[in-house]
């Protein structure tokens, strides 16, 4: 694999042996087959992107600069360029930007339950959003920080390595020593931290989340595609429960009630990539809670339809599809 991507993109032995294999081989024995495939195709550019239509045209010889082929290529969110790779992560006309950044804001939100090191938690999410919001990663220098120097280490080397290919999961091998360091901090001043914690098991996680990331903005950019064209009532209602989800979300960011903290455990992103009967049986448990609290004072009901989430409309429709 590592052979692959060097050749792939060009990466000298140094930044190739700088990525924390391991930890995304880990990250991909975890997934299911049929998810191995999504993500193959996404970390080594074999998505169907305008760009990749645009290389088929020019191989086979066709006229790829007429202006029939050219809106072919282009980005289907309106911006006028050519759709590369990843740059539906990056575009700003796209029509879930609000939700997009949502999403980012839940990775950090996971690093911070998850007790990552605070500087180096600050300085990834900056660099996200860096590398989302503009084509120049500015530069950035916290070595007189507490700790600095080992971040910026870290940071140096990720910016070796990519940010693009941060977003595919190929992470510096120093973010998973800094977090072994930071768990083992904690420790010796009597935090109980899980034995499973590890730089390793954080490394891996954070791989996911990154990924998820990546292929829900990958679904946003296909339905805008196709959204002249019928799409299935299963795609329809998986995007109404995926809506019905982030409003449950944010409601419990602002109004945390204990009863409901051991249906939000894991990050909102993870919640909305498992498989749409799963997205529906968690819906329905927490349905189930509202409804036995419906009487009390204050209830979870009342704080979920205030955010905006239709219970009624969910229970008639879960109803008639039993």
């Amino acid at each position: 694999m590592e052979e692959y991507v060097q050749d792939q993109i060009k990466m000298t032995d140094e930044v190739i042996q700088a990525i924390n294999w391991e930890a995304m081989g880990r990250y991909m024995k975890g997934m299911p087959k049929s998810k191995q495939v999504k993500i193959c195709k996404y970390m080594h550019n074999w998505q169907n992107t305008g760009r990749q239509k645009q290389k088929f045209a020019q191989s086979a010889g066709h006229d790829t600069e007429s202006e029939e082929n050219k809106n072919i290529y282009v980005c289907p969110f309106g911006c006028g360029r050519v759709e590369q790779n990843q740059h539906y992560i990056r575009c700003t006309r796209s029509p879930k930007l609000r939700h997009k950044m949502n999403c980012l804001k839940s990775i950090r939100e996971w690093m911070v339950k998850t007790k990552t090191s605070k500087l180096m938690r600050i300085v990834i999410y900056m660099r996200m959003l860096d590398w989302i919001k503009g084509d120049v990663m500015p530069p950035i220098n916290i070595r007189n920080e507490e700790g600095g120097m080992r971040v910026q280490y870290a940071v140096d080397e990720q910016d070796k390595i990519g940010w693009d290919q941060f977003f595919k999961g190929r992470m510096s091998k120093e973010w998973q020593t800094i977090q072994d360091e930071e768990y083992e901090r904690l420790r010796n001043q009597g935090n109980k931290i899980p034995a499973h914690q590890t730089g390793l098991w954080w490394t891996t996680k954070m791989i996911r989340l990154t990924i998820y990331f990546a292929l829900n903005e990958w679904q946003v950019r296909n339905d805008t595609l196709h959204e002249a064209k019928d799409k299935t009532e299963r795609e329809v209602r998986r995007n109404q429960l995926k809506d019905m989800v982030y409003k449950m979300y944010e409601a419990h960011r602002r109004a945390d009630h204990p009863a409901l903290r051991r249906y939000f455990k894991r990050p909102y992103l993870e919640t909305i990539s498992k498989a749409t009967t799963r997205i529906e049986h968690w819906l329905v448990a927490v349905i189930s809670l509202y409804d036995e609290e419906a009487k009390t004072e204050g209830s979870i009901q009342d704080i979920i339809r205030d955010h905006g989430v239709n219970i009624d409309e969910f229970n008639q429709t879960n109803q008639a599809e039993e």
